[in-house]
């Protein structure tokens, strides 16, 4: 939320600026670059979360109870799969960034680091929910614990 509303606050003020002071705000794209990725990466753990993915529901609500159990794992399990490459390259540019201590060229000479950062961040924070949700998944899938939404009988039916 904090990055969208940096965004907007950075896109009127340069618009005031060049409107009223014949002047933007200087490496305003870059700026807005930085803050885009945290707008689209911080929340990705709260959307796992929520189970806020795109998913094929009416696939899924025909198969049973158990099946649908069984595709939360499988969907998580494939998630990490497809995450964690993401995640170890946002990692390897985050200590480059840091340990050559990159910039972009413009006015403001704006270091990279707090945008690989906070890249970085988010994909762990997401990495982190996904692997939670596939062993809670596995667990509840098992019966090891209950998942307060559904409650299986031994036969695997509510």
């Amino acid at each position: 939320m904090l990055c969208v509303m940096g965004i907007g606050i950075v896109i009127t003020l340069s618009i005031l600026m060049r409107t009223f002071a014949v002047s933007g705000i200087p490496d305003e794209v870059v700026i807005i670059g930085d803050l885009m990725v945290g707008a689209l990466t911080l929340p990705l753990a709260f959307v796992a979360a929520s189970r806020g993915f795109i998913c094929v529901e009416l696939f899924t609500q025909a198969l049973g109870l158990r099946w649908q159990l069984f595709l939360n794992v499988f969907t998580a399990l494939i998630g990490i799969v497809a995450v964690v490459p993401i995640t170890y390259a946002g990692y390897l540019a985050m200590v480059d960034a840091f340990e050559s201590g990159s910039y972009f060229f413009g006015l403001l000479n704006w270091p990279k680091w707090p945008g690989y950062t906070v890249f970085f961040t988010g994909y762990c924070l997401f990495f982190i929910r996904l692997i939670d949700l596939a062993i809670y998944d596995s667990l509840a899938l098992l019966g090891i614990i209950k998942n307060p939404c559904i409650t299986l009988n031994e036969g695997g039916e509510v």
